[in-house]
């Protein structure tokens, strides 16, 4: 029994105990579930680009850190991991694999307390040379480096990036060379009315292009400015007093302040694209991309005072057609800037060829500057996280250095022409340009003059046209009907007038590579309808000829302020015999003078009674306006009339004469 009783007090105190303990068990504290991973965001707000002992020994790393998460972090910590040196530049294209991470650097608590959901803290590390795992090494290399923040043993988040260890500075094996371009869709209608001015004007105000001149002035290194003389013609008509649909424009201010800071450009070298940036693909073999290069050439001297480097050309588009390659081989050009998907290796190579090729495509004397696109495709990354991409860059062209560390090569970058890049994204770019021990910043002009590449590369077939064909086959339309309207216009002045100018080169901007081409061609074709329309027949009430022969007044309004020549045809049916009928069936050519005018026909009716005879005006054989039917009535005998008349009248009298001869015969017989 006591045995018994002493083992129910001992259940009993073991519940008690369970029960006192139990709220101690749920406390908040232990109660913590494990962190999971990707609970935190780690951005990289800057760091030092690369070490060089004896002038940059500290590398410092800003990150910031955000609790994306549901749950507040406790015990965070960060720290820094570098992996093996990088092999290749396939290396940074395909990411660092993990598994070459090496041990954590500066592994150091990330501030006090807890980090609260949605809360950001920054963290700072400063780690000095002497401290990093290869600081014994003599190479130039590249290492990954991982930003690492870690609670109880789990990664939370991370962000990768690269350092350069450049134990060596020696001199610039890479010349890197920069298009810098100044390229806008247009937004322009006919004349100096605009289809709208809002981007435009908030792009040179604050947004893409005012940042790209403002980045690209201040750099301190030499640049290659690819500049579309539209805007600049854009602009001069903006400040100068424009429309937008007819209604005054507001931003003129805000163009002449810009287009005085591109005067800036006046030292800088500049490849002049030709103008509106035309498809060349649609235009190098009907003269239109002649033009366009002519015209641009006129706006870039009249407003930066330069000719640009005619040398140079940049075309459009992702592939390079012979067609274009010969065009502008015969215009002098020696370096075309393509794509390198226009000119890829013909085999594999451990290293990047200097940009500069010569093509193979029968083009004599011509050199392709080859746009490096693993470089280029750092600008048309979509993240926009600032650090990171400027690291990728770098670290990418200190690999073309140190793929062949005793050459010299050349390497070309070039943006999308619609590049719109965050100012301190842009400005880290070209200061790191000319601060990296390893790159020398050049002009396309000192590519040009460089050492060829050995490299076999192949021509890719044209890919599509930039344009697509039916707005080509759109603006072809168009300019014959503009080419009817000069025709009709320049009887007096022998020339056509600014209204010809303008639908001109309304057409030329039709074809931009940039966009827009549709509109403008409807604009067009809407304004040449209404100066045809300013010409035309009024119609009146029933023209009565009185006779077999008679006149027809022709009534014209001309309201286009001057002396027109019209063609005029008409279709009376064969009811009307007109003099000089043949010319007026095929389109009789008159003068219509300014105002209304009358022009009278003569004519001879056919038939009697009321009919129509239809009138058209033609220019150059083409009809403008819609045909009008003017109403005839004749009250003459028509000559079938009289026949049958004369019929009647014969019978009525052999009739007549008959009954006569009976009656006298009658009268006699009685």
């Amino acid at each position: 029994m006591r045995s018994a009783a002493r083992l129910a007090a001992a259940v009993a105190a073991l519940a008690l105990a369970a029960t006192t303990l139990a709220p101690a068990a749920a406390s908040p504290r232990a109660a913590q579930p494990v962190p999971e991973a990707d609970a935190v965001r780690v951005d990289l707000r800057s760091m030092t680009p690369f070490l060089v002992p004896g002038e940059v020994e500290t590398l410092s790393v800003v990150a910031t850190v955000q609790n994306t998460g549901q749950e507040p972090l406790r015990r965070l910590r960060m720290s820094l991991r570098f992996g093996d040196p990088l092999r290749g530049r396939s290396d940074i294209a395909n990411g660092q694999p993990l598994a070459r991470l090496g041990t954590r650097v500066a592994d150091a608590p990330l501030g006090e307390g807890e980090l609260a959901p949605a809360g950001t803290t920054e963290a700072r590390f400063d780690v000095e040379v002497g401290d990093l795992p290869f600081r014994n090494s003599p190479r130039q290399a590249v290492y990954p480096l991982r930003v690492e923040i870690r609670a109880r043993g789990v990664v939370l988040g991370a962000a990768d990036t690269y350092v350069m260890w450049w134990p060596a500075r020696g001199a610039p094996r890479v010349r890197l060379a920069w298009v810098w371009p100044l390229v806008e869709p247009g937004h322009r209608a006919l004349g100096d009315d605009f289809f709208d001015d809002e981007a435009l004007g908030d792009s040179i105000e604050d947004g893409r292009l005012v940042t790209l001149l403002r980045v690209g002035s201040t750099a301190r290194i030499p640049l290659t400015w690819a500049v579309d003389p539209a805007l600049l013609d854009a602009l001069r008509r903006m400040a100068n007093g424009y429309t937008v649909g007819g209604r005054e424009g507001r931003r003129g201010a805000s163009a002449k302040a810009f287009l005085e800071r591109l005067r800036g450009l006046r030292d800088a070298h500049v490849l002049p694209l030709p103008y509106a940036d035309p498809d060349l693909t649609l235009t190098a073999d009907d003269g239109e991309a002649q033009e366009a290069y002519a015209v641009g050439a006129a706006i870039l001297t009249r407003e930066l005072g330069v000719t640009g480097d005619a040398r140079l050309a940049w075309p459009p588009g992702g592939t390079l057609s012979p067609g274009v390659a010969s065009h502008l081989a015969g215009r002098g050009v020696k370096g075309l800037v393509v794509p390198e998907e226009a000119l890829p290796l013909a085999e594999s190579l451990y290293y990047t060829p200097t940009a500069a090729t010569t093509l193979e495509s029968g083009v004599v004397d011509t050199t392709a500057l080859v746009v490096d696109g693993q470089l280029s495709s750092v600008l048309r990354r979509e993240a926009r996280d600032v650090q990171l991409d400027v690291q990728r860059f770098l670290a990418d062209s200190a690999m073309v250095s140190l793929e062949r560390p005793n050459d010299v090569r050349d390497v070309v970058v070039a943006p999308p022409r619609a590049w719109d890049p965050l100012a301190p994204f842009a400005t880290q770019l070209l200061t790191r340009t000319r601060e990296a021990p390893w790159l020398e910043p050049v002009t396309l002009a000192d590519v040009l003059a460089g050492r060829r590449s050995d490299a076999a590369r192949t021509l890719t077939p044209p890919g599509p046209q930039v344009v697509p064909p039916a707005l080509g086959e759109r603006v072809a339309a168009a300019r014959a009907s503009v080419a009817r309207l000069s025709s009709f216009l320049a009887i007096e002045s022998g020339r056509a007038d600014q209204r010809i100018d303008d639908l001109d080169d309304a057409l030329l901007r039709a074809l931009s590579s940039q966009g827009g081409g549709d509109r403008l061609v409807t604009a067009v074709n809407d304004a040449v309808k209404a100066q045809f329309a300013k010409v035309r027949i009024v119609p009146g009430g029933v023209i009565t000829m009185t006779g077999r022969s008679g006149r027809i007044p022709l009534t014209f309004q001309n309201d286009l302020g001057q002396t027109v020549n019209v063609a005029v045809r008409l279709d009376t049916k064969n009811r009307l015999a007109l003099k000089d009928d043949a010319q007026w069936r095929r389109g009789k050519v008159i003068a219509v003078p300014p105002g209304g005018s009358t022009r009278v026909i003569e004519g001879k009716a056919t038939t009697g009674g009321l009919f129509p005879i239809k009138v058209e005006l033609l220019a150059d054989g083409a009809p403008i306006g819609d045909a009008i039917d003017l109403r005839v009535r004749s009250t003459a005998w028509g000559a079938v009339a009289l026949g049958v008349t004369g019929v009647a009248f014969g019978l009525l009298l052999v009739g007549s004469a008959t009954r006569l001869v009976r009656r006298r015969r009658g009268a006699k017989a009685a």
